[in-house]
């Protein structure tokens, strides 16, 4: 169960971290439409935050690419439709408590 009203102390947190993370056309599995990328640094309790970057913008949105999973130094995304192009996607991972 979350805490809330506790005090959170400056500094207490490691600074959030960005990540580019590209996205291969050839790695999808079609029949799941899933993939799992590398993600360095990621673990299954970070808070990331992925967005496609503005150049896979239109692609990632036609396709319904989204991260559904999360583990120690991966990412898995889920799509809709099979994307056709490769694509970028820029990930904040911040820590939690």
């Amino acid at each position: 169960m979350p805490v809330f009203n506790s005090l959170v102390v400056p500094g207490s947190f490691g600074k959030p971290k960005t990540l580019q993370i590209p996205i291969p056309a050839s790695g999808w599995d079609a029949s799941a439409k899933t993939q799992t990328v590398t993600a360095t640094g990621v673990t299954a309790t970070n808070a990331v935050t992925p967005s496609p970057a503005p150049a896979s913008w239109e692609a990632a949105g036609t396709a319904g690419v989204r991260c559904t999973a999360q583990a120690a130094d991966s990412l898995t995304f889920t799509c809709s439709e099979v994307p056709t192009a490769d694509l970028t996607y820029n990930v904040l991972v911040q820590e939690v408590q």
